[in-house]
């Protein structure tokens, strides 16, 4: 079940994709950035994203855009996320909602696809500090992923 996705772009360091949402509010431009958080013992990068904007972050993890395009925008993320780590094999790549109801969004959207998800992803729930393998109906407080080793 091959999901619709926005085209990304990425800047010149590596760390940092836009892309469009296009719906009935407009164009919003969306911005996902990369931000190493541990290098010990494992290489974890946090994932963050939202509406971009002047302010210093350069974007707004907190705004809900309502642009009808939920399920691309998070198709368009995932997309990115995986990029991200075939770029970077060796790398951990955290994800975690801004509230309880963005994580349970998020584990929706993964329970959905996890066949899919596993095929490519070693992927983890998050809870207090362990990382543990990701099964449905378990309420994780966030996500951890990493490209299996030759799959491409």
């Amino acid at each position: 079940m091959d999901l619709k996705s926005y085209e990304s772009h990425l800047t010149s360091n590596h760390l940092c994709y836009t892309f469009t949402s296009k719906g009935p509010r407009g164009e919003i431009q969306k911005v996902v950035k990369f931000k190493l958080i541990h290098t010990q013992p494992i290489v974890v990068y946090n994932l963050a994203f939202g509406d971009a904007n002047d302010s210093e972050l350069g974007f707004d993890e907190d705004v809900i855009s309502d642009n009808g395009d939920r399920v691309k925008v998070l198709q368009t993320v995932a997309n990115i996320a995986i990029l991200f780590c075939r770029r970077y094999p060796q790398v951990y790549v955290m994800a975690k909602g801004r509230s309880a109801a963005r994580n349970r969004l998020y584990q929706m959207m993964i329970s959905n696809r996890l066949a899919e998800i596993e095929d490519r992803c070693e992927i983890f729930g998050i809870l207090g500090s362990a990382a543990l393998a990701f099964r449905k109906n378990v309420n994780y407080e966030g996500f951890l992923v990493k490209e299996k080793r030759n799959k491409r």
